[in-house]
């Protein structure tokens, strides 16, 4: 039994805060990891953060027809491009 609450109408959902997404977002892409609110580049990128940032991106456009994050969009599905470049084989993950 699914104990999830849909939510009817966009009206519903609470005030969505980007500030954190574009504080780990550089011209590279997101990085993968932060203490607190700090992003921790030593960490690099990693290509499951970027395609999900994508994803998050996508998805913001859908619900709020707003194109508030397209900058950041094509930064990390150009990432992921890179990543991918060569592929099936020499596809990468993390990145420095």
């Amino acid at each position: 039994m699914d104990h999830r609450k849909r939510v009817a109408r966009i009206e519903e959902l609470p005030e969505l805060d980007l500030r954190h997404v574009r504080t780990m977002t550089d011209n590279v892409g997101i990085l993968g990891h932060a203490r607190l609110t700090t992003p921790l580049r030593r960490h690099g990128y990693c290509l499951e953060d970027n395609a999900l940032a994508s994803v998050l991106c996508g998805l913001h456009h859908r619900l709020y027809r707003s194109s508030e994050l397209a900058a950041e969009a094509s930064t990390y599905l150009a990432f992921l491009l890179d990543a991918c470049e060569g592929a099936p084989a020499k596809v990468r993950d993390n990145m420095d």
